[in-house]
């Protein structure tokens, strides 16, 4: 999963439109999900502004993307951002997991690069099939 290709983005900006760039990493995405009878739902706020690494914060959730499009059937992956104080916590929220565990273990992969830009990724499973991946990271200028 490691290999997965992840977005080029055309500029080494600081501050972009969060919503935006979660749009354009979801697509790469979306036949998979398809194929999986499963869809995206992006409520990400279009005013939060993204003031971190693109590029490390691109290859993060991109990979987060991956890990739960491969272990997810028949689902809505609903993807939500809130702002508290400088940290954004960034949301996918699987209502029909096949596979936790395998989940977990690809997200696992991630963690280093997340690390990279003071972030993290957990992964919970409140109910059954409910599944949420929380990517947190300081939205600041590194």
């Amino acid at each position: 999963m490691l290999a997965t290709l992840i977005p080029v983005l055309t500029t080494s900006e600081n501050h972009s439109d969060l919503r935006e760039l979660t749009d354009r990493l979801i697509n790469p995405y979306i036949d998979k999900a398809g194929h999986n009878k499963s869809f995206f739902v992006n409520e990400i706020p279009d005013h939060l502004q993204l003031c971190t690494d693109t590029q490390m914060f691109a290859s993060v959730l991109s990979g987060l993307l991956s890990a739960i499009v491969s272990y997810t059937r028949d689902s809505c992956i609903r993807m939500t951002a809130k702002v508290y104080g400088s940290v954004v916590l960034l949301k996918l929220k699987d209502s029909n997991s096949s596979d936790i565990y395998g989940i977990e273990a690809e997200v696992q992969k991630f963690k280093p690069l997340a690390e990279k830009i003071r972030g993290s990724v957990h992964v919970t499973n409140q109910r059954k099939k409910l599944t949420t991946i929380t990517f947190g990271f300081p939205n600041l200028s590194l």
